[in-house]
């Protein structure tokens, strides 16, 4: 399922002599059309998570002007029952994506899984981890600010299952920081 994200970048990019500079595309419908029978989980989030960052990398270079998530209410990012809501695992990923609205990309690797934003002196990461077996480690050097870091985990991938918030610290060493992350995992790092 991943690997299908780097087949979207390679036709989209395939695309581009047939079609003016001026005409931009509206990306609709990317999500993962098997949810829409059952219930979302982890699998959806961090599919999810890998095409917005390559969405957010390559907009420039492959003229994306905006991207819709098909049936976000109920079928994606959010559940409704009669008397309440909450975020399904694909609702917590933009919500954790939209720290990037209108940052400066500072660093962006949507096939090394690192999307990093700068906004207001606020440094904002993403390390997405797809790996289903094992942890994923990044190293960032060490900033004279403060860093704050959340891991979203799951047990699991299947329908059903959901992400866990935990706050964790990076282990220093030296002038560089390094984050674990654990499988099928993402964490944000925030440096201000």
């Amino acid at each position: 399922m991943l690997g299908h994200i780097e087949t979207v970048e390679h036709m989209m990019k395939e695309m581009q002599p047939y079609i003016s500079g001026k005409i931009k595309i509206c990306f609709d419908e990317w999500n993962v059309w098997e949810a829409w029978y059952r219930e979302s989980g982890v699998a959806d989030a961090i599919y999810a998570a890998k095409m917005l960052n390559m969405m957010m990398e390559k907009a420039d270079e492959l003229n994306i002007f905006c991207a819709c998530y098909f049936e976000l209410i109920n079928k994606g990012g959010i559940k409704m029952d009669a008397d309440s809501s909450s975020l399904t695992p694909v609702g917590k990923v933009f919500s954790i994506m939209k720290n990037h609205i209108n940052g400066r990309i500072c660093c962006a690797d949507y096939r090394r899984s690192i999307m990093a934003t700068e906004k207001d002196g606020i440094i904002t990461m993403i390390l997405l981890n797809e790996n289903l077996d094992n942890s994923k480690s990044f190293r960032f050097k060490k900033q004279e600010k403060q860093a704050e870091i959340t891991v979203y985990i799951s047990a699991s991938v299947l329908p059903f299952s959901d992400f866990e918030e935990k706050t964790v610290k990076a282990v220093e060493c030296e002038d560089m920081y390094t984050v674990n992350v654990a499988p099928h995992s993402i964490a944000t790092v925030r440096i201000y």
